[in-house]
């Protein structure tokens, strides 16, 4: 117990000092095997850290350009083919696609939302799918030049990437999910390695990268912290993280069984993603809504979140009223900044 105190000291001195760089793995790992009571020694030092990196309301705004069922075999998803749950989401058109596109940039750009999201299911989108997006995205930066626009496509070509990229998209977004250790447990019709491939092939050509995980798929903490040291790693900017939501027809929810992941654990694994990965933009995403009370989300912004995903969350359509509280949650922890 006295080395553990000792490491907490030390880590916080570093931070004091303006020399922190994140944890080192052993450091994570160590800590990893605090008792309950020392938890709040973890939140702590978290919190000293995201006070310096949340600056400012930050929200996210997701539009699926594409809600087909999904022939890949994520058991915690609910476009793959085999459970699919169409989620009440839209099926775009071609016809309609861009249209809808600049419609729903207009709505999040007037409620404040300086992320846009461009999600397609599937493995990656095919070449008269990506020349629409790239048509839409080309619209939207012309009426929004300020709007943040991320695009989740999959495991694109490097043409591809390009196209998009040169059509006006900022951010390339393929979530890795789990840790290489649990990866498999859970998708086998493509492998983490993949997504690595992509993303380091977006980062050569220009993007920032949005890439993060999934809570609550069956994986424990250590194996968390291996995904957190990946994505840093890879230098990825902003790192999304959702909440796995139970659906009776897909496959995780019965492969969990009663394992449900605890508030505790959520706001753990944020205060340990800002611990090691100081530097990165991280957004609590879809599942928030039904894990945490609104409390416990001001919460997770003080103790490692720094955005919020306000609309169109994964498993939960994002309304105006939630976007509206979503303003007054940053504005709390904002004001209990100063």
């Amino acid at each position: 117990m006295d080395n553990l105190i000792s490491l907490i000291a030390e880590i916080k001195a570093r931070i004091d000092k303006g020399k922190f760089e994140g944890l080192s793995k052993d450091e994570a790992l160590i800590l990893s095997e605090l008792p309950v009571s020392l938890y709040t020694a973890i939140f702590d030092l978290s919190t000293q850290i995201n006070s310096k990196t949340r600056k400012k309301v930050d929200k996210c705004g997701s539009f699926y350009s594409d809600v087909s069922p999904c022939a890949e075999d994520c058991a915690f998803c609910p476009f793959s083919h085999d459970h699919y749950t169409s989620l009440n989401l839209e099926q775009q058109t071609s016809e309609i696609l861009i249209e809808n596109m600049l419609k729903y940039a207009d709505r999040i750009a007037a409620l404040g939302i300086n992320h846009f999201k461009i999600v397609s299911t599937g493995l990656r989108a095919d070449d008269a799918h990506i020349e629409k997006v790239c048509e839409g995205i080309v619209a939207v930066k012309l009426k929004h030049p300020n709007l943040q626009i991320c695009v989740s496509m999959g495991l694109l070509s490097e043409s591809n990437l390009l196209k998009l990229r040169e059509a006006g998209a900022d951010f390339y977004n393929n979530n890795l999910e789990t840790s290489e250790k649990h990866f498999n447990k859970i998708i086998s019709s493509h492998t983490l390695q993949q997504k690595i491939d992509v993303i380091r092939l977006a980062k050569r050509m220009g993007y920032s990268i949005c890439s993060g995980g999934i809570f609550g798929v069956g994986e424990n903490l250590k194996e968390r912290i291996d995904l957190f040291f990946l994505i840093k790693e890879l230098k990825v900017e902003s790192s999304p993280f959702n909440i796995f939501v139970r659906y009776d027809n897909i496959p995780l929810s019965s492969m969990v069984g009663e394992k449900q992941i605890s508030t505790l654990e959520i706001f753990l694994s944020l205060a340990f993603f800002r611990l090691v990965y100081p530097q990165c933009r991280i957004v609590l995403g879809g599942g928030r809504d039904f894990y945490l009370s609104e409390m416990e989300q001001e919460f997770a912004l003080l103790v490692g979140a720094t955005a919020l995903q306000s609309s169109n969350a994964l498993n939960a359509k994002g309304t105006i009223d939630r976007i509206i509280k979503d303003d007054k949650l940053f504005n709390n922890v904002l004001n209990e900044n100063e």
